[in-house]
């Protein structure tokens, strides 16, 4: 059978399932918009909405995906971000009883969205274009196009951070072509708190979209030709959410740009380009680091980076260590502290160190990874190896260690299991590359690599349109 034959009764499945399900939110619209609250009459009408916007896009993505698995995984992940914005929305303002920044974000975004409606595009609040404002603003874009309904801004935040994911996928793709994509996708598009904490009215959402816009434009960038625009947009959108965020970010491209994999033509203008890139992104980290100063409250005085990154840790740890599942957080000091905060970022709270419902399942899903991340150690450990020829494998590895070294002075594991949420996608990578050994002499004398341990059937290889990009 041929490869387009196999594809096409998968990809109509799907469209048609898609068809299914918006007709039936639609159904579901009309029938409780007078039984219902406004509000989640409101919700039904965005969510059937985004499902004839998606419909599209998602029969694009599934006709591109060769491997029938896959193509179920993404279906499922799409679904299951609705899911996990209806449920982030009940925890929110059912378990919660609306105790919750997105009530805020709204209530702000409405009011903007009166001057949208009015014709008056007014600036932020306060004038300061980073962090919570920024945010109150695109709430306002968003109520203008939804109405407000916080159901529906929570299905839209969440469907953006849905294509954020797609963008990791797509960069893995690209730029680790014989890593294990199925593994990957099964991950970053399942995994629990990818599905959860990014998938309602606020910042882990609007920042997991951005990242996954600049890994895809970092991965063209480090391997083939383009992205700059991709990479530069994504990180701007980090950035006036979370500057510490995008500097780590752009530190991790610099990373892996040093060192970069030659496209199948050599460059123009020889190592020029390369050059003048490195000096970009050095100059967009200085100012960077300058918006990071700013947002923390670091004082103008200080005696270099060092004290800088001294401030900027004790200002988190004191402002974290309140509201609750707060814990004595051990800022790394010196690199025999990493250990500790490789586990504690990554795996904590553990199941006894859980105080309600939602925290122990946080826990009970870091175990699970824990276990995951302990049976994949010959992974982990050709990823080290790769990373000094694989420009993403590197910048992955490098952005994991400096989110570690950053989110070691949270002294909370409520706020530490929702910003993680950050860190995933690319520590993902590291368990997804297809391990190896490297050659070794036999009894006969020939030298020979060991056989990779990889899943049968042919070597995985980019779709068509991938080459084209």
């Amino acid at each position: 059978m041929a490869v387009g034959e196999g594809r096409r009764p998968s990809t109509g499945a799907a469209t048609a399932a898609g068809l299914v399900v918006a007709v039936g939110l639609l159904a579901g619209f009309f029938l409780v918009m007078n039984t219902v609250e406004t509000e989640i009459w409101q919700g039904l009408g965005v969510a059937a909405g985004l499902s004839l916007v998606t419909l599209p896009l998602l029969a694009l993505v599934l006709r591109r995906e060769e491997d029938p698995w896959i193509r179920v995984i993404i279906t499922l992940g799409i679904v299951g971000k609705i899911a996990g914005s209806i449920a982030r929305y009940y925890v929110a303002f059912v378990v919660y009883e609306g105790s919750a920044d997105a009530l805020r974000y709204v209530r702000a975004g409405e009011e903007y969205a009166a001057h949208f409606l009015g014709g008056d595009l007014s600036p932020i609040g306060d004038g300061r274009f980073v962090g919570t404002p920024v945010l109150e603003y695109l709430t306002g874009i968003v109520v203008t196009l939804t109405g407000p309904s916080l159901l529906g801004a929570f299905l839209v935040f969440s469907w953006l951070s849905f294509w954020g994911l797609y963008g990791f996928y797509r960069a893995f793709r690209i730029a680790v072509p014989d890593g294990d994509a199925r593994r990957y996708a099964l991950l970053v598009f399942l995994l629990p708190s990818l599905l959860f904490w990014p998938s309602s009215l606020g910042k882990e959402a609007w920042i997991l979209a951005c990242l996954g816009l600049a890994a895809y434009g970092a991965a063209r960038m480090l391997t083939r030709s383009g992205g700059y625009a991709a990479a530069l947009a994504g990180g701007f959108g980090v950035a006036i959410i979370r500057p510490h965020i995008a500097l780590l970010l752009f530190a991790a491209l610099a990373a892996g740009y040093l060192r970069r994999t030659r496209g199948e033509r050599a460059p123009l203008f020889g190592p020029v380009p390369q050059a003048v890139g490195v000096v970009a992104l050095l100059a967009v980290m200085f100012v960077g680091l300058q918006q990071v100063e700013e947002f923390f409250g670091v004082e103008e005085e200080t005696d270099g980076v060092a004290d800088t990154a001294e401030q900027i840790l004790d200002f988190t740890t004191d402002r974290t260590a309140t509201g609750g599942s707060e814990f004595d957080a051990a800022p790394i000091e010196n690199p025999l502290q990493f250990p500790e905060a490789f586990v504690t970022v990554l795996f904590r709270p553990w199941p006894t160190e859980a105080d309600n419902a939602q925290m122990l399942l946080t826990a009970l899903e870091s175990l699970v990874l824990l276990g995951f991340v302990a049976l994949s150690w010959r992974r982990i450990r050709a990823a080290m190896r790769q990373a000094w020829s694989n420009p993403y494998i590197r910048m992955a590895l490098v952005y994991t260690i400096g989110f570690i070294i950053a989110y070691a002075a949270i002294a909370n594991f409520g706020i530490l299991a929702r910003q993680r949420a950050q860190l995933y996608p690319f520590f993902l990578v590291l368990l997804s590359v297809r391990p190896w050994v490297r050659a070794r002499r036999g009894e006969d004398g020939v030298v020979a690599d060991d056989a990779a341990e990889v899943a049968p059937g042919p070597a995985p290889r980019l779709d068509r349109l991938d080459r084209l990009e």
